[in-house]
């Protein structure tokens, strides 16, 4: 019971409680946090952040005393969302971490320096494509440190969209350094066996995470950038690996995607801008496949189109599709009727004020059919 610190977690569990209007003064919130022993306490003050008088960046930084920088990851993390944060000076430190630690760091300093770094970049922080290199050296194999870096990842990847240098870089620091092979085992048989069912559906998650920004990046890069056979050559080997590590029915790409609907209308959305420039076919098949996939229900799409967190991703991937060349000749029949109920439907539901926003740049397309 003495390293339970109970004076000073009352005192602060009441603050919490009744919000008093005097502020804790800084020295006594330092003192108590360097002098917790246990995560009950901390997890007290940390809540108490935004009642103390004048706790900063700074004071966090030179005062509050840390064997691992996870704690002060947290705690910088916490004045960021409470927009009382010198960023620049948080960018400083977290460079520097991200270059001085070790790859012996535990996991959940690599997951905070890594939770810290998106938090930074979604702020609009310029993130060295050096630091990235290092930040996956620290994750060392560690899988819970992949999962945060692949997110983080993503969400550099959609801060450099129209950076196409940048984005060619990160690309070979992908290429390099994360080769799905060197993480999951991809050997050319997929094991039906029940005991393992558990670990396949986990290693299916990870592959996910590790194909999605490079297919992201080549959609952005194109021919423009990248040769027409190279583009096409990465695609079929994303496909050999996903062939090699699940069973599938309508399409690699799809099976691998189907239980993540916002990866899934991120990876058909990038697919199809990638095979729109180097191999049509392929992009009208795969758009066959994923409405197999859904057997074809229109109410699924509305229902994507509808709601806030998927009505960016999912108009995008019509968008991307229904301007392809050759899409009244090369789509099949079932694609067809699909698109023609699918505008229908929201015609309708728009003509009734039922639907959220303006379809009218979508339902131009319906001359195609």
């Amino acid at each position: 019971m003495a390293n339970l610190n109970l004076e000073p977690l009352l005192k602060f569990s009441e603050i919490l409680l009744d919000p008093k209007t005097e502020r804790i003064p800084l020295s006594e919130w330092l003192d108590s946090y360097n002098s917790a022993k246990d995560g009950h306490l901390k997890y007290i003050l940390h809540k108490c952040i935004p009642y103390t008088d004048s706790l900063n960046c700074q004071a966090i930084l030179d005062h509050v005393e840390a064997d691992c920088p996870y704690e002060k990851c947290d705690l910088l993390s916490q004045l960021i969302n409470l927009g009382s944060a010198d960023q620049e000076l948080i960018m400083e430190w977290l460079l520097l971490q991200v270059e001085t630690q070790t790859p012996r760091c535990k996991g959940h300093c690599v997951c905070s320096l890594i939770k810290l770094a998106t938090e930074m970049i979604k702020r609009k922080m310029q993130w060295p494509i050096s630091s990235s290199i290092n930040l996956l050296k620290l994750v060392n194999n560690q899988r819970c440190g992949l999962d945060c870096y692949l997110d983080f990842i993503l969400v550099l990847i959609e801060s450099k969209l129209n950076d196409h240098g940048y984005l060619e870089e990160l690309l070979s620091v992908l290429e390099s350094n994360l080769n799905p092979k060197d993480y999951l085992p991809l050997d050319g048989t997929v094991d039906d066996q029940p005991e393992i069912i558990f670990k396949e559906i986990s290693n299916s998650m990870l592959l996910r995470k590790l194909l999605l920004p490079r297919l992201i990046i080549l959609s952005q890069l194109g021919p423009t950038k990248l040769e027409v056979q190279s583009l096409n050559q990465q695609i079929k080997s994303m496909e050999d690996l996903i062939s090699n590590a699940i069973h599938w029915s309508h399409h690699p790409f799809i099976d691998l995607y189907l239980e993540e609907d916002s990866m899934m209308l991120e990876c058909l959305n990038s697919l199809i801008k990638v095979l729109a420039q180097t191999n049509e076919p392929a992009a009208h098949i795969i758009m066959q496949a994923f409405l197999d996939s859904i057997n074809h229900d229109v109410s699924i799409y509305i229902e994507w189109l509808s709601d806030p967190e998927s009505a960016d991703k999912s108009l995008r991937v019509l968008l991307t599709y229904l301007k392809l060349p050759n899409i009244n000749s090369q789509c099949s029949a079932m694609v067809k009727l699909f698109f023609n109920h699918l505008f229908k439907r929201i015609d309708g539901l728009w003509k009734k004020q039922l639907f959220p926003y303006n379809p009218s740049a979508l339902l131009k397309y319906q001359e195609k059919f």
